[in-house]
């Protein structure tokens, strides 16, 4: 009867202002904005506040006053986590109540709270109307978009676009009700609180009477006179039993949280043969009992649940999980690195190891609830940290490698032509035992390496020169290796003249006290790269061992030929 009564409610927008009807010039136009987020999943006395949500808009779109034109806003009902996720999906007009009331039935929470852009949009919606327009917004939560709601309508009205908005607050504590409560005094609109279906039903009429009928105090519900007791209804007709229903799965990050998309394997109760897999939310099951596995990121939830027999049943399920949102500095302040992060579990096991859950070059992971060890890692630096990712949430991470490039070039000669060079990065300082720390190293140019000062050898075929250098946190040094030496070219012949293929060994030119030549190096090759500086070579072609000397000097190419006799 109480419920009878509210949608009376609005029949009775002509009756508390006689001909008001016959007095308006154009009907009144709203827009109702939804909320479609994630969190509308959440329930109220066992029951989700969308399905509440529903209930109360279908009771009142059926009691609709024909003298208002009535359009429909959602938010978070297309993608998840996405502040772009608003639609218009009536134009304000008059009221097809079939239509609307299949439209909002068919919603399905998923998103965010961009409260803002939906102002917004229906402000803008109504912007072109005669008479002052009115958005009345339905929101179980608060701006999760970045944005200042309140500041934005102050903006709006500043632009001389002239809208009252109704604010219903479902569900908010006293503080959440504040943070939009300034919406609706902003632009001489009411506030609402409602933390139930009868009560949400109650602002909705509320908001849609003042609408209506702006000059309106805002009616007062009294109670229905007793009802005359009536037979008792008969038992509703039990629902006719199906043989196989429409499940939708509907994974939650946390209880009353944002939807998410998840990947599920479906196994019936007791048996190992799975019956369904993939990333949809629907699925043909027989009634019964099932294994669900939900996998999201590296969060998983493994239900054993019950599939009624009924047509389309909608299931629930909780990650108890969020995002950890990471990012890589140079240094304080400075610029994003490109890092591969490892993510373990914070606690060690009886080794000293961590437990390695995830890891990638991405800026975003979705694990379990739960505190993580973080090391990036960005060429020869390293940073590492603690993280805790709260349920339903999104964690920023941030790491300071205070390192810098190492930009390295190599010459035969000072303004020489740039060699392909292999450097070793060691650390300048030696230890007790004279060895250095090895930091990194390679053929490539650029080296990423922490904030230090740095010994680097370089190495050009048999060739070896170094230098030093430092490196500062968020900056490129570079530093050149001169490497003094010259190719040798050499070419065997048999008696004949032709051109064979022997194995030729490079001397020093010079003996030491016992008369011995040092040996450079040995090869099949028929070039060598060699510091500059005089050569004994000796080569075997058949029998017979053949020599020659050569000289090489840097930045140089030179000839030898050696032939047997």
């Amino acid at each position: 009867m109480k419920n009878r009564f509210l949608i009376a409610l609005l029949a009775l927008v002509s009756l508390l202002h006689p001909g008001f009807a016959q007095e308006l010039a154009t009907p009144a136009r709203a827009v109702l904005i939804l909320d479609c987020s994630g969190s509308m999943w959440g329930k109220i006395q066992g029951r989700a506040k969308i399905d509440i949500a529903r209930a109360a808009v279908a009771q009142i779109i059926e009691g609709l006053d024909t003298n208002l034109h009535l359009g429909l806003m959602v938010y978070g009902h297309r993608k998840r986590g996405d502040c772009a996720d608003m639609e218009m999906l009536i134009q304000p007009g008059p009221v097809d109540k079939t239509a609307f009331i299949k439209t909002v039935n068919a919603l399905i929470p998923k998103g965010r709270t961009p409260l803002t852009g939906s102002l917004i949009q229906a402000a803008e919606a109504l912007k072109n109307a005669e008479q002052k327009a009115t958005v009345i917004l339905v929101s179980d939560g608060i701006e999760t978009c970045d944005e200042d709601p309140c500041l934005a309508v102050k903006e709006l009205e500043s632009l001389g676009i002239d809208f009252t908005a109704h604010v219903v607050g479902f569900d908010l504590g006293s503080d959440e009700q504040d943070a939009i409560r300034c919406i609706a005094e902003t632009t001489g609109g009411e506030f609402l609180a409602a933390s139930d279906a009868p009560t949400l039903l109650n602002a909705l009429a509320t908001a849609l009477v003042k609408t209506a009928d702006p000059q309106a105090a805002a009616p007062e519900v009294m109670p229905a006179p007793a009802p005359k007791p009536e037979p008792p209804a008969p038992a509703p007709a039990p629902k006719p039993e199906v043989d196989m229903a429409n499940v939708t799965f509907i994974t939650l990050l946390s209880e009353g949280g944002e939807a998410v998309k998840s990947y599920f394997n479906i196994t019936p109760d007791g048996e190992t043969k799975m019956v369904a897999r993939g990333s949809g939310e629907s699925y043909k099951l027989a009634p019964g009992k099932y294994q669900v596995k939900a996998t999201w990121g590296t969060a998983v939830i493994t239900e054993a649940v019950t599939v009624p027999a009924e047509p389309d049943p909608q299931i629930t399920l909780v990650y108890n999980a969020g995002i950890l949102r990471l990012q890589a500095l140079a240094r304080e302040g400075g610029e994003k690195l490109k890092a591969y992060f490892t993510i373990s579990r914070a606690g060690k096991d009886l080794k000293g190891n961590r437990p390695r859950v995830a890891g990638g070059s991405g800026d975003e992971y979705k694990l379990p609830a739960g505190e993580y060890h973080v090391q990036a890692k960005w060429g020869g630096s390293q940073a590492e940290g603690m993280f805790e990712v709260t349920p339903g949430e999104v964690t920023e991470g941030e790491l300071i490698a205070n390192a810098g490039v190492l930009k390295l070039t190599a010459s035969p000669v000072e303004g020489g032509e740039p060699l392909k060079a292999y450097y070793t990065i060691l650390s300048a300082s030696a230890k007790l035992d004279g060895s250095r720390q090895r930091i990194g190293g390679g053929s490539s140019s650029d080296h990423q390496v922490p904030a230090g000062r740095y010994l680097i050898q370089a190495k050009w075929g048999e060739v070896t020169g170094e230098t030093e250098a430092e490196v500062k946190a968020g900056e490129v040094t570079e530093a050149h290796v001169l490497l003094p030496g010259g190719v040798l070219n050499v070419t065997l012949k048999d008696a004949s003249g032709a051109v064979v293929k022997s194995y030729t060994t490079v001397y020093t030119a010079k003996t030491n006290l016992e008369g011995k030549r040092t040996r450079i190096t040995a090869s099949s090759n028929t070039s060598f790269i060699i510091p500059a500086g005089d050569y004994y070579l000796e080569a075997k072609i058949g029998k017979e061992t053949v020599s020659a000397e050569a000289a090489v000097k840097a930045g140089e190419a030179s000839s030898v030929t050696l032939q047997a006799r």
